[in-house]
């Protein structure tokens, strides 16, 4: 939990913090109820890459930054997921 709380103070950017967020509720709460880290950590970085497409298809604004913070929030789960 410290380190969620460490990156989110390094990134100052809301939407930034929010893709981070995102990744991590994801996979935290997939973990929580499968106990399968590296399921977990593939749907929260499925989602991260599922919203980007969507952002690519012209509703949105596409950004390899937000994905890159949605899979780093996802990852934490294999420090923090027990």
């Amino acid at each position: 939990m410290k380190t969620l709380f460490l990156i989110l103070a390094l990134c100052k950017q809301p939407d930034k913090q929010m893709h981070f967020a995102a990744g991590n509720i994801i996979s935290y709460s997939n973990f929580t109820l499968t106990k399968k880290k590296l399921f977990s950590l593939g749907l929260g970085c499925s989602a991260g890459v599922a919203k980007e497409t969507y952002d690519l298809s012209g509703r949105g604004d596409a950004s390899i930054e937000d994905l890159a913070f949605t899979v780093v929030g996802s990852f934490t789960i294999l420090i923090g997921g027990k």
